[in-house]
């Protein structure tokens, strides 16, 4: 995590305006519906603004719905990898015959197939610790405002910093996940992240195989450590969830 100045608003004052941030909300599940995209209206960052509104000076604020911005872009991208990862799935290895022709080591249409399954597998395992780093900090401003940033960052690991305060659950988010939440950060580091990004990576090497049956391959586990982030997100963000997804009936303006 960068240092606590870095999240200014000065430059983006629309993050403070509840008509531009309604507008957002409802374009973006506006977006994922033409797209198939499944887009959830969470951080719902007109609902964030407005909770904010009662107990938080105005630039405490600002700092707050200006994460929960940059979270939500970061969660709109993880979902398109979702997207990309299980759409390529069904079409060429879910059914028998076209699985028969998935062969990325002889065709060029399938060795395009791997790499897009390269690319979003990779971006998603990256995205995901990278919105796990943002809740961390969302939370613990949330909760404990500009201390327990502070106190956050001066520790040299930040995450079992994290979860030493708030093991025990804050606010909407319960001692269990919190305890699935660190076990599964682990996992993830342990056998994806830290391989693709600093060693030999995991993922390319099964991305050109030629599944014999399907399942077969190795996205579920990625598609789980997502589903661990997401379960969290929705808690942080309890009394910003707008109910709604792109799968739904999307109205032109979000009430």
């Amino acid at each position: 995590m960068k240092g606590h100045d870095s999240i200014s608003t000065n430059r983006h004052e629309w993050l403070d305006d509840a008509a531009a941030l309604a507008r957002f909300d409802s374009v973006a599940l506006q977006w994922g519906k033409r797209s198939s995209v499944m887009i959830e209206d969470v951080p719902a960052l007109r609902l964030l603004h407005q909770s904010l509104l009662t107990d938080r000076e105005p630039e405490a604020r600002r700092r707050l719905v200006a994460l929960a911005f940059d979270i939500k872009v970061a969660y709109l991208n993880s979902n398109y990898h979702v997207h990309e990862l299980a759409g390529s799935e069904n079409k060429y290895l879910v059914h028998d015959e076209a699985r028969t022709r998935f062969l990325p080591l002889e065709d060029e249409q399938s060795f395009g197939v791997a790499l897009l399954r390269s690319r979003a597998a990779f971006g998603l395992v990256s995205r995901i610790r990278a919105l796990w780093d943002k809740l961390f900090l969302y939370v613990t401003l949330r909760f404990d405002g500009d201390a327990g940033v502070r106190r956050l960052q001066a520790r040299r690991n930040r995450r079992k910093h994290f979860f030493s305060e708030y093991g025990r659950g804050v606010g909407e988010i319960s001692m269990n996940t919190m305890s699935v939440a660190l076990a599964d950060i682990n996992a993830l580091e342990k056998d994806y992240r830290s391989p693709e990004l600093h060693g030999f990576g995991v993922v390319p090497p099964w991305v050109f195989e030629s599944p014999p049956t399907w399942p077969y391959g190795h996205t579920s586990p990625i598609l789980c450590h997502w589903s661990v982030m997401r379960t969290f997100l929705k808690s942080a963000f309890a009394e910003a969830d707008g109910k709604q997804c792109s799968l739904d009936a999307v109205p032109p303006h979000v009430p």
